[in-house]
Formats: structure tokens, sequence, C-alpha cells
């Protein structure tokens, strides 16, 4: 994994996660969800053994809701956040 460009890639997603925050239609979509957020997680370790690094880049988008809003966000989320991350889906319907 190349840091330099997946650390490129957060700061541009910074931006779409602002953009989205302030988006009236998704914060309409999710209220009343007991639970609604997009967490981008990289993790990265040392490994003396083998004198590596080794990283895990993931997109955990955890989504409680009513099913029509849960597919509804599950779909505004697939367009608006790509990346070369694993996406990580939790999600249940209420």
């Amino acid at each position: 994994m190349d840091l330099a460009n997946t650390n490129a890639e957060v700061a541009g997603l910074l931006t779409v996660f602002d953009g989205m925050k302030a988006d009236e239609e998704i914060k309409k979509m999710v209220t009343g969800f007991p639970r609604a957020f997009c967490v981008l997680v990289l993790q990265t370790q040392y490994s003396a053994n083998s004198g590596k690094f080794h990283s895990k880049y993931e997109n955990y988008r955890v989504l409680v809701g009513n099913q029509a809003a849960l597919d509804q966000a599950k779909a505004k989320l697939e367009e608006k956040v790509k990346g070369t991350f694993e996406v990580v889906l939790r999600e249940q319907a209420i």
C-alpha cells in the first residue's frame, strides 16, 4: 500500500464528508436513525520479524433505521464515498 496515495485519498474524502454533513437531503434521509455513520480506518503495523509494514484500510458504514431510508442512505454512500478501501457495511433495518 502506498501510504502517500492513501493519505491524499483521505484528504479528498474529507471534502466529500463535509459536503455530506451539509446536504439537507441526506440529513432528512437519516433523521430518526439511532445510528448512521461512515468512518475511515487506516491501521499500519510494523513487524519486527519481517521488517515490513502491514496496512489495513477500511470504510465502516453503520446504518440502523427503517428499510426504505436505509436503502437510500446506502445508495448515497456508494455514490459519494469511493476509494481504495475495503467497505465494511453494518446495517440493521428496524
